[in-house]
């Protein structure tokens, strides 16, 4: 018998780094092996993570754990004053790209997560008068939407969605180097504080699209949009 998902339970968490420091992405400065202690990673200065290392994740309440090279790592144990302990999905090395993992969760109502396959015409002269294809490229976006919230950025904390989006966007245009980590899950975050890791999706992608609607009899809400470069994954692992 089938197993449906009910659509409350959608996740979506972004990387990326503040306004006042997106010319310098944090990066390891040290390998970590595949438990480590987040108050033992160092590199983090005047980042999202700098002072925060208890608590990656201050949006929602929830913490979650943070991007290493574009993957989502998760916190495995409960959070302490110097971090709970990190599952990481491999061995990180010196280097590697580190960004906040930011649930917008709850700001959100909606997500839509469309794949596009292209096709390239064959057609060669044939009395059969076909039309034939191939396989071509394949493309992802993930699109969203939810409510606005205003709410101000305290230091080294994301604040609001606006305040989120605002930061992505400066994030963005530093350098075309920048790009939005994304994990997406249907269900359940995953394997969060030692749970049962669940179907995923992730990647890395450019916010195309913040749309501010304002309604004379409604609540105010936004539309975002990625377009997703390179590969995505699919995971249980995680």
């Amino acid at each position: 018998m089938a197993t449906f998902q009910h659509g409350k339970n959608g996740f979506l968490a972004l990387g990326y780094e503040t306004a006042t420091t997106v010319a310098t992405i944090p990066t390891l400065t040290a390998a970590i092996s595949a438990t480590t202690a987040m108050g033992s990673i160092t590199g983090f200065t005047n980042s999202l993570l700098d002072g925060n290392k208890a608590n990656p994740i201050v949006t929602g309440g929830t913490t979650y754990g943070i991007f290493l090279g574009g993957v989502p790592n998760y916190l495995t144990t409960a959070v302490t004053a110097s971090g709970g302990t990190l599952q990481v999905a491999a061995t990180a090395a010196t280097g590697a790209q580190v960004l906040s993992m930011v649930n917008i969760s709850p700001y959100i109502n909606d997500i839509s997560f469309p794949q596009q396959i292209e096709t390239q015409e064959t057609t060669t002269f044939s009395a059969a008068g076909v039309k034939t294809y191939i396989v071509g490229l394949r493309g992802y976006t993930i699109s969203f939407g939810g409510m606005l919230d205003l709410t101000t950025a305290a230091t080294n904390a994301p604040g609001g969605v606006d305040k989120i989006m605002s930061n992505i966007i400066d994030f963005q245009n530093v350098s075309s180097a920048n790009l939005v980590s994304f994990v997406y899950g249907p269900a359940t975050p995953g394997a969060l504080n030692g749970g049962t890791a669940d179907l995923k999706y992730y990647g890395q992608g450019i916010l195309t699209k913040y749309d501010l609607k304002s309604s004379v009899s409604g609540v105010v809400t936004f539309d975002g949009e990625l377009q997703v470069t390179g590969v995505v994954t699919r995971t249980t692992a995680l």
